[in-house]
């Protein structure tokens, strides 16, 4: 999670907080016909007490509240450019869109590492018992809480090993 701060002109801004903020640029972008340039950003990690999302709701509150008297609208706000360099400093912002040299964390699995069918079934055990109930993919992702590309990863593979299962007992029964 990080904050950001974005140009819209010489003298707006807009001080916000996203996971990925070149996505939120582009979603901003769309709508605004003015173009939009990342000024800075300031990562945000867990602390052990609190979660990376949780110091960036609180760090974007006190920003907001403190330059209260500059905000037009929603998280817009009509800023110089020296209390911008101000804010840049005296949070610890890095300047420009260097986000491709920063991560709060890795992403997925390591480059080339196969995780094997059984260890996703044992991994998601409680997918595994919903899908057995003939339940919806839609309704596994709401009651596990795991992505819906997870669920249908883990029914295929199950489709998978329940055919492998059964080309094994014809074989052994053939015998």
């Amino acid at each position: 999670m990080n904050i950001y701060i974005i140009q819209h002109t010489d003298d707006f801004y807009k001080i916000g907080k996203a996971n990925n903020i070149e996505n939120r640029l582009k979603r901003l972008q769309t709508s605004c016909p003015v173009k939009l340039k990342i000024i800075a950003f300031l990562p945000c990690c867990d602390s052990g007490i609190l979660s990376a999302e949780e110091i960036a709701y609180i760090s974007e509150n006190k920003l907001h509240k403190e330059y209260k008297k500059f905000k037009t609208i929603n998280e817009w706000f009509k800023l110089d450019k020296e209390l911008v360099e101000e804010i840049i400093n005296k949070y610890g912002f890095i300047k420009g869109n260097k986000l491709n040299i920063v991560s709060n964390k890795s992403k997925g699995r390591r480059k080339g590492y196969i995780k094997s069918n059984e260890k996703i079934l044992e991994e998601y055990y409680n997918v595994v018992l919903l899908l057995e109930q003939n339940t919806s993919i839609r309704e596994c992702v709401k009651e596990t809480g795991v992505s819906l590309g997870t669920v249908q990863k883990v029914k295929n593979v199950m489709k998978t090993t329940q055919k492998l299962k059964s080309d094994v007992e014809k074989d052994y029964i053939l015998k």
